[in-house]
Order: C-alpha cells, then structure tokens, then sequence
C-alpha cells in the first residue's frame, strides 16, 4: 500500500493480478479489498476489464514515459472511465534517456497534458534513475538527497 500524500492508506494494483485472484476463486477476497476508492487499479490500455467496469476503484493509465502521449489520448481515457495516470520512469529500455535525465519535466509535461481531462498524475520513479558517484553510495540516499521527489511533489497528486 501507498500512505502520504494521497490521505491514507491506498493500494495500486494491477487489473492481472486482481484476474488471477479472481481465476482461483478468491473474487470476494479481491472485491472486498481493492473495490474502493482507495485503490487505483493499473491497466495497460484505456479499456475496463468487464469484470472491474462497475468497481468504485479509481482506473489508472500505467505510463512508462510521456513521449508520443497527447491530450486527446487522455481525454479519451478519463471519458472510458479512467481517473488517472501513473507516470513510471526507470532506468530501462521503456522511458527514453531524456525523460531518465528529467523526470521533472517530464512530469510537468504530463501533467499539462492530464489537466484539462481532469486526471490525477500520479508519479512512480525508479530508485535505478540515480547514478552513483561515491563509493558506498547507495542508491536510495543517492535518490533521497537529490531532491526528485521535491520537484515532482509540486505538480504531481501523488508519488509512490
């Protein structure tokens, strides 16, 4: 679960893994936890599972990089029944270098985009953006100490 600034506890769940519940039986189990507005249930594209259509969980756009990503995508989303978008940067094939080198900007764009379709930005970045320069640095005070967090707690609805 996620706690701070989105007022409580709240859990981010992908849609597969709530089908996998569901195919071995434990849908009541799956329902009783994560259909409630303190869930985000992450999906890959901008149409609801059949099964989650009428879930009071908020549906969420998962994002490995803002490039190609337009208005008019996310005004399609947030009229399918999408709430909001999570933003996940990491250091992998997924999100091109300059979005690994400016997660802030990269944010900020995306929530330019999210605003006028009124979906919550939601940002989600790998401890792996951060490049090490001393030895026994590690990577989780590398990313603390450099105030990513900071910046994107100004214009994002939350960070996980």
């Amino acid at each position: 679960g996620v706690s701070g600034l989105l007022g409580g506890l709240h859990w981010i769940i992908a849609a597969n893994v709530i089908g996998l519940l569901d195919k071995n039986g434990s849908n009541a189990l799956a329902r009783r936890a994560f259909d409630n507005s303190n869930t985000n249930i992450l999906l890959n594209g901008n149409v609801l599972p059949r099964p989650l259509a009428n879930w009071g969980s908020t549906f969420t756009i998962d994002l490995r990089s803002v490039l190609g990503v337009n208005a008019s995508q996310l005004s399609s989303s947030k009229n399918a029944g999408f709430g909001s978008v999570l933003y996940d940067p990491e250091h992998w094939s997924f999100t091109p270098i300059s979005e690994q080198e400016n997660v802030s900007l990269a944010t900020e764009s995306l929530v330019r985009l999210a605003q006028p379709s009124n979906l919550s930005v939601i940002v989600a970045p790998g401890l792996d953006l951060m490049a090490l320069s001393a030895p026994g640095e590690n990577r989780a005070s590398a990313f603390l100490a450099s105030g990513l967090i900071q910046s994107i707690s100004k214009v994002a609805f939350g960070i996980v």
